[in-house]
């Protein structure tokens, strides 16, 4: 049985990030072919946990989240963001028509957890 595959997103400064387990992870650095992925906010949450992926897999886990839980409605919401920025870079319709449509197939608790309309970029 195969993991399901894992997803990225991308920050507003264009870094690919990690979701999984409803966190979110940056990437930490690269060595060979294992890249090393730490919580965002790891400081501010004091989390250890750390990922280790190779070829879009994981394959180590170090620690785990030590006193706080997933939150899948914020990984959503920054799925959504990157899904409504890599879209509005690659077409002409109006802001509010692609927001419009990323916000059609998305999940109420996601669309919840996103920024007020004026501030989406």
């Amino acid at each position: 049985m195969s993991s399901p595959p894992l997803k990225y997103i991308l920050s507003e400064r264009g870094h690919e990030k990690l979701t999984e387990g409803g966190f979110v992870y940056v990437k930490e650095r690269v060595h060979r072919e294992v890249t090393y992925w730490k919580r965002e906010f790891h400081l501010k949450k004091r989390c250890p946990a750390r990922l280790h992926t190779i070829d879009n897999k994981i394959v180590h886990r170090v620690k785990d989240h030590v006193s706080h839980v997933g939150n899948a409605a914020a990984v959503e919401a920054a799925e959504l963001r990157t899904q409504i920025r890599e879209r509005a870079e690659n077409c002409s319709d109006a802001r509010k028509v692609v927001i419009a449509d990323c916000l059609a197939a998305a999940s109420q608790s996601g669309v919840v957890a996103l920024p007020v309309l004026p501030h989406l970029k």
